[in-house]
C-alpha cells in the first residue's frame, strides 16, 4: 500500500519524471531514482543495485534498465533548454 502511495504521490508531483518505473518479480510497481543505481546486473533474474546496497529483483531486462535510465538522463539535461526558449 505505502509503495503504490509513493508512486501516486511521485505521479502528482512529477516525481516519476526524475525516476524511473521497474517491475518487481511479483508484479508490483514501483519508482526509483535512477541517480542511485549502482550498477545491474543480467543473471537469470534482472537485480538492481543501490548505492545504499538494496537489491532489487526486477522482471525488465538489463538493456531496459539502460535504456531508462538514459532517457531519464536526456530528461534532465533538456530542461535547461526548455528555459532558455521561454527567455527568447
Amino acid at each position: 500500500m505505502m509503495r503504490h502511495y509513493a508512486a501516486s504521490y511521485a505521479r502528482k508531483k512529477g516525481g516519476d519524471r526524475d525516476m524511473i518505473q521497474v517491475t518487481r518479480l511479483n508484479g508490483d510497481k514501483l519508482i526509483i531514482n535512477a541517480d542511485m543505481i549502482e550498477f545491474v546486473e543480467a543473471l537469470p533474474d534482472t537485480i538492481i543495485t543501490t548505492t545504499t546496497g538494496k537489491k532489487l529483483n526486477v522482471t525488465e531486462s538489463s538493456g531496459d534498465i539502460v535504456d531508462r535510465i538514459i532517457e531519464y538522463k536526456r530528461r534532465i539535461h533538456l530542461i535547461p533548454d526548455l528555459y532558455k526558449k521561454q527567455e527568447d
